[in-house]
């Protein structure tokens, strides 16, 4: 069976209706985790212990198969449950036996492979290719990447008016950037400012601004917004703030050339008269593209040839923290001043 769709994965966990073999990979790891625990807890009705069988990393593939071969004992299904098993790198054997294994799973055992902190390509690798190529024989693969912000606005809005909490759509969105779009860092933070505003309450802005753990890209963002309002005091309060967090420099520099990359390439979509977010698939954004349109928003401000300046800049910062002895936090807070004066349409010496 070719590749399906979550959908179509969700209707066969619902009916029970399950393929000999499933292969989770992609990169939202919350929703590999989650229906992985959804076919367990569906094939698994009785006995976990004697009919779930689980293998995690470096593993023999002869156990596997032993496991495999297991009986069902009072329970529908036993499930084989292999965790970041690298079938790619694995020893000609191994990689054979499993490709064996997965042509021909024992009947009433659910054969489940899940790709969580491992990432395998099947076009750099012929043994990764012909796992992914059998199990898509005998068994379904599904790609579970992150959801577009959109979707992930509606998850967390839903999952906090569950808790009797309300969160507007544009909140949502707002939580995503502050946070990023990992759908369990985001959860872990949508159920921390539940608890803060209570039963009924109303999850706002300011209550995100004081509470959320905001991720690198979006503490550049902001500083970035004060670096185009060419707001000094702001953002030399932000990069004071940063180093009383013990943020590192050369992350500070990494996550800001991240944003004005972003800029950039917004900035050339635009001048051929498109949309920034239109351009993400060709830059591997995927469900990310929404970066762009902020980003968007603050390279309107600039012309392509002063982002070209910034971008040279940053790469000189980077540069010199990973070459010389100067003092780091003295580099960055140059380069932030340098930023400023060309946001400010000045000629650098």
């Amino acid at each position: 069976m070719p590749e399906i769709t979550e959908k179509e994965l969700i209707a066969q966990i619902k009916s029970a209706d399950f393929k000999p073999v499933y292969l989770l990979y992609g990169n939202e790891g919350y929703l590999k985790r989650y229906y992985a625990d959804a076919i367990i807890k569906k094939a698994v009705t009785d006995f976990a212990d004697l009919n779930l069988h689980r293998f995690d990393g470096a593993v023999k593939v002869d156990d596997i198969i032993i496991a495999a071969e297991s009986i069902p004992m009072m329970s529908d299904f036993s499930c084989v449950s292999v965790c970041d098993y690298n079938f790619a790198t694995a020893a000609d054997d191994e990689a054979e036996k499993f490709v064996e294994l997965i042509l021909d799973v024992p009947d009433g055992c659910v054969l489940l492979i899940r790709l969580e902190q491992l990432e395998i390509t099947p076009s750099k690798s012929a043994k990764a290719k012909k796992v992914f190529e059998t199990v898509k024989k005998a068994g379904c693969l599904v790609k579970l990447d992150t959801r577009d912000e959109n979707d992930l606005a509606r998850m967390i809005c839903k999952r906090a008016a569950s808790r009797s909490v309300n969160l507007q759509p544009t909140g949502a969105k707002y939580l995503i950037r502050v946070c990023g779009s990992d759908m369990t860092n985001l959860f872990s933070e949508v159920d921390k400012l539940c608890d803060f505003v209570g039963r009924d309450g109303i999850i706002t802005d300011e209550v995100i601004d004081s509470l959320a753990v905001k991720t690198p890209d979006e503490k550049a963002y902001k500083l970035i917004n004060a670096v185009c309002a060419r707001d000094t005091d702001r953002v030399y309060t932000m990069l004071a703030d940063l180093w009383a967090q013990c943020t590192e420099p050369i992350a500070v520099i990494g996550a800001l050339s991240s944003a004005y990359v972003d800029m950039y390439r917004a900035k050339l979509a635009e001048s051929e008269g498109m949309r920034a977010e239109d351009i993400g698939g060709d830059f591997g954004y995927g469900k990310n593209a929404f970066k762009l349109k902020y980003a968007s928003q603050n390279a309107r401000r600039m012309s392509v040839f002063t982002l070209r300046e910034a971008l040279a800049v940053l790469r000189d910062a980077d540069i010199s923290l990973k070459s010389t002895q100067l003092d780091p936090k003295i580099t960055v807070d140059k380069t932030v001043m340098k930023l400023i004066m060309l946001a400010s349409g000045e000629k650098l010496s």
